[in-house]
């Protein structure tokens, strides 16, 4: 699915999945998005969800957003009703609710607790779409964050690689611009109105490459906070990939909205605002 500028989701309390797993664990569908059999009747329909294996376990919160629904009816039994945006998630087929109506939630607070399976609906606009399009615009911007350096949600685990890239001090800054930004930035990637440059894309080729002749990848379990089992020997490499990241999301932003880092002196803007005019005329 390709997402509109509007369809973009902000989180100043970054993004976190519906529910969590086990490191060697996939989430097991019982009922699909879309046209399907109702389980109970037997009968064809359009499941306006996805039902998921829970077994009784924590749901949280997304993204920033609030409490616009909790309460019973015959299709999903208890549920919750949260707003992120322009977006509501539903969670149904819950034991109990952490949460009341009008509950203001940040990304990975716990809201309620699943029975043996829960059912996430998604509307846009009050139109339903695929949960899974709208979960995967989740996971990509947790993976982005995790890949920066940064806690996809004030409440993630952290891995235990001693990062250090050129902007520590902006970390806070960083991220109120990557939760406004991003998705903005990586949707004019996808189709082509925002290239990175020749230079980005090579300092990304060579430490990746570098990374593998050295073995650095999968040394230890992957898990959500360290997707490619980096271990503390790959702390170098890391850290310069984050730098050529931050640096190709703040050239972008530079770009496009005018916007610089705080800590930028007039001769930082200036070197970026050169960068801008070469970008314009090539």
């Amino acid at each position: 699915m390709k997402y509109s500028e509007e369809m973009l989701l902000e989180s100043n309390s970054g993004f976190m999945m519906p529910f969590a797993l086990d490191e060697n664990e996939r989430p097991e569908i019982t009922l699909d998005y879309g046209d399907g059999i109702n389980p109970l009747t037997g009968e064809k329909f359009f499941h306006k969800g996805i039902d998921f294996l829970s077994y009784g376990r924590p749901l949280f919160a997304m993204a920033t957003g609030i409490v616009i629904g909790v309460g019973n009816d015959a299709v999903h039994e208890n549920y919750v009703i949260c707003r992120y945006g322009d977006y509501e998630v539903k969670y149904g087929h819950i034991m109990s609710a952490n949460v009341k109506y009008s509950d203001p939630v940040v990304a990975g607070q716990v809201i309620a607790q699943s029975g043996n399976y829960v059912h996430i609906g998604v509307k846009f606009k009050s139109k339903d779409m695929s949960p899974l399009d709208f979960m995967n615009m989740i996971y990509t911007n947790i993976m982005t964050l995790v890949g920066l350096g940064m806690s996809p949600t004030n409440q993630a685990p952290q891995n235990n690689i001693n990062v250090i890239n050129g902007f520590e001090d902006d970390q806070k800054e960083l991220l109120e611009l990557f939760n406004r930004y991003f998705a903005a930035y990586m949707t004019e990637i996808r189709n082509g109105t925002y290239v990175p440059t020749e230079k980005t894309e090579a300092s990304l080729r060579n430490a990746f490459q570098r990374g593998a002749e050295k073995s650095y990848f999968y040394e230890e379990m992957p898990t959500m906070s360290n997707p490619l089992g980096l271990s503390g020997r790959s702390a170098n490499m890391v850290g310069k990939v984050q730098n050529t990241l931050i640096e190709d999301f703040l050239a972008y932003v530079c770009l496009r909205h005018n916007i610089y880092l705080s800590s930028w002196d007039e001769d930082k803007k200036k070197s970026w605002r050169k960068k801008r005019k070469l970008q314009e005329q090539s």
